[in-house]
C-alpha cells in the first residue's frame, strides 16, 4: 500500500516535470514560443487541478503542501494559487474511527523533561 502510494506520487511529479520541460523549454527553443505562451494558463490550471485531486485522494502532507503553496502568490502564478486555495477549506474530514485505531501517544511525549533546562542550555 505504501509503495503504491509512493510510486503514484513520484509518477505524478515526473509527469508534471516532463510536461513543463517539454512546453516551457523544448518547444520554446524549437521556435514555438507563441504557442507555448498561449496555452500556458490552461496547462497550469490543469496541473493544479490534478494536484488538488491527488492531494485530496492521498491526504496528509500533499494537502499541507498544497495549502502552503496556495498562499505563495509571490512564487506561483495566480491560476495555480486560485486552484490550490480549494485545499484550504474543501478537504473532506478524516474518519474518526480511523483516528481511534492509531496507537496511543506515549505518556512522556510533550510532558515535562527529567531535568529542567534554563535558557536552552543544560544546567
Amino acid at each position: 500500500m505504501l509503495r503504491t502510494r509512493y510510486r503514484r506520487i513520484i509518477f505524478y511529479f515526473a509527469r508534471v516535470i516532463a510536461n513543463l520541460l517539454w512546453w516551457d523549454i523544448i518547444l520554446i527553443r524549437l521556435g514555438f514560443r507563441r504557442w507555448a505562451k498561449r496555452t500556458r494558463q490552461k496547462r497550469l490550471h490543469r496541473i493544479a487541478e490534478s494536484y488538488r485531486a491527488l492531494a485530496i485522494q492521498m491526504g496528509g502532507v500533499l494537502i499541507k503542501a498544497g495549502q502552503f503553496l496556495s498562499s505563495r502568490v509571490d512564487v506561483l502564478p495566480q491560476v495555480v494559487t486560485d486552484e490550490l486555495a480549494g485545499l484550504q477549506d474543501e478537504v473532506p474530514p478524516e474518519d474518526f474511527e480511523e483516528i481511534r485505531l492509531l496507537p496511543p501517544v506515549p505518556p512522556n511525549f510533550g510532558g515535562k523533561a527529567d531535568s529542567p533546562r534554563i535558557g536552552g542550555r543544560g544546567a
